[in-house]
């Protein structure tokens, strides 16, 4: 099991979307990576990631997105809820590969050397 420091400030945010679809669009190696590039890198292989760095963060225009995959990323995301199976991680963003413009396997590997960068040696999402 991984462990996670999370401290100080917390949102709450209010999604105009379906709150499992928000939870799918936020749990995937595209917007890890988006995290990992927009936050500030502190020692202890802390990221920071203030209020105004989430604001620039893109996230795919779900006007594009199939009714199926919408309905898929939402089931997924009551599972990754309810196991806590990071497996599910996997599934959510191979639906999100359709409509980035970077394959799952390059995001993969990008948020792998982001998170080296940050953490260091052994640090990787490769399953």
């Amino acid at each position: 099991n991984r462990e996670i420091l999370i401290r100080d400030n917390f949102y709450i945010i209010y999604p105009n979307i379906d709150k499992l679809l928000l939870f799918g669009l936020l749990n995937n190696y595209y917007t890890y990576s988006r995290l990992e590039k927009a936050g500030k890198k502190y020692g202890g292989g802390i990221l920071k990631i203030q209020k105004y760095d989430l604001e620039e963060i893109m996230i795919i225009d779900i006007d594009i997105i199939e009714e199926k995959d919408i309905k898929d990323i939402i089931e997924l995301s009551l599972k990754l809820i309810n196991t806590g199976n990071t497996d599910i991680i996997n599934s959510i963003s191979f639906i999100m590969s359709k409509y980035e413009n970077i394959s799952l396997e390059k995001i993969i590997q990008n948020l792998n050397m982001q998170k080296y960068e940050r953490l260091g040696k052994g640090a990787s999402y490769d399953k």
